[in-house]
């Protein structure tokens, strides 16, 4: 399901592109703590919007195949041996089957065929069962036969089912996109095949000679037989919600903070969404949007904590943190001495100010002393906010001649 879900989330689309990757984000996140269930719930988050986009697993059927470079191979043939009889003359234009991909989007079946050394110049067939146990039973059966440009898709049923002298009888269905040239790659209609929740597979070189084992016939190359799960896409997204923004994302206790996102109607009529926010897991506010077709509406909600700590945001499964920090306890700083005037006679005054400065973000009271040659002839108390200043001003009489020393 992962694997589905990292070809959905390329996209020209910057506003799902960011949505989609934060989102896969937190499901790798999910995955390693062993939070299977919150996986399989964001990956199919992903995957029931991308089914309203065309070709969400942006697979090109091009026979190129680096679109499938990071998927892991339905079946694989470790051995590069070819099987025996490889003597026959048709063999020498065949090749050694090397991996088998299968990926499903909404609608298709895409499959990708490698070999070992260069493309064959005969294709194998493809045998589909969608029952399970290859019952043979009517419209649980197909054959996809491959050409170099072009692939039939056939029904099979069978007469005989009872008396054990199976004859198969194929229906035409349609013609497959195909396109071979490193890798041979197909796209199937799901809708053909029944829309199966799980299919079987077996990859086969037919062959007109057939061998007569233990009275029964067999082809003689034969891949497989092995199973592919459909992955579900869901049904059709109708809002995408994006662009999940907090600000600040550090802010003292009491202090508002902004939560925005955008809502998006991609469906074609008028609809009504609710956005729910959530903080640390609790839900905190829910808007009811309504929008157009086609419609986007920027959403925004202010909370304020005053607890100190770190919150986490989550927004339709779009998720963020800010921090609540406890405000600086009050400090105080004095600068800007000033002595005016610096040399006085015997009964004259001498005026001395400093700046006081509460630095810290708590208001306090602080106590300025005077000292004049060590004692204290005055003092002066003040009470200042966060960040405010004040002047403290003192007026000192000398009564002797004497050089002092102002603290």
């Amino acid at each position: 399901m992962l694997q589905h879900v990292t070809l959905a989330t390329r996209s020209f689309d910057p506003d799902l592109l960011n949505w989609s990757s934060n989102r896969m984000e937190r499901a790798r996140e999910a995955f390693e703590k062993g939070d299977y269930t919150l996986v399989s719930s964001i990956a199919q988050e992903i995957l029931t919007l991308a089914s309203v986009i065309k070709n969400p697993l942006n697979i090109t059927i091009d026979g190129e195949g680096s679109e499938w470079e990071n998927l892991d191979p339905v079946y694989f043939n470790p051995s590069q041996a070819f099987p025996p009889f490889s003597e026959e003359e048709w063999f020498r234009d065949a090749a050694n089957l090397k991996s088998v991909y299968a990926i499903n989007d909404a609608e298709n079946l895409y499959l990708m065929l490698e070999f070992y050394g260069s493309r064959p110049e005969w294709l194998p067939s493809i045998a589909i069962d969608t029952s399970g146990e290859w019952s043979h039973e009517d419209g649980k059966e197909f054959h996809i036969t491959l050409y170099r440009e072009s692939a039939d898709l056939w029904k099979v049923s069978y007469t005989g089912l009872t008396s054990g002298s199976l004859v198969p009888k194929r229906t035409m269905m349609e013609k497959v996109s195909i396109m071979s040239d490193n890798v041979v790659e197909l796209r199937v209609p799901l809708e053909i095949l029944g829309n199966p929740r799980k299919i079987n597979m077996i990859v086969w070189y037919p062959c007109e000679k057939i061998i007569n084992q233990d009275s029964i016939l067999k082809p003689i190359m034969l891949w497989g037989d092995f199973e592919v799960e459909m992955v579900k896409w869901g049904g059709p997204a109708e809002f995408r919600v994006t662009g999940l923004s907090i600000s600040p994302i550090e802010a003292q206790p009491g202090e508002p903070i902004m939560i925005t996102t955008k809502v998006t109607n991609i469906r074609e009529v008028e609809r009504t969404y609710t956005l729910s926010l959530k903080i640390n897991g609790t839900t905190r506010e829910a808007k009811n949007v309504t929008l157009k077709g086609g419609e986007s509406l920027t959403v925004m909600f202010i909370i304020t904590e005053d607890v100190p700590g770190i919150y986490i945001v989550e927004v339709d499964g779009m998720v963020g943190t800010f921090k609540v920090t406890a405000p600086k306890s009050a400090e105080f700083a004095l600068t800007d001495l000033t002595i005016t005037p610096t040399r006085v006679g015997v009964k004259q005054t001498v005026t001395i100010s400093v700046e006081v400065t509460n630095i810290g973000e708590q208001a306090g009271i602080h106590s300025v002393d005077l000292k004049l040659n060590g004692v204290v002839v005055d003092t002066k108390t003040v009470s200042l906010k966060g960040g405010e200043s004040v002047v403290v001003t003192f007026q000192v009489i000398i009564d002797k001649l004497v050089h002092s020393t102002l603290k």
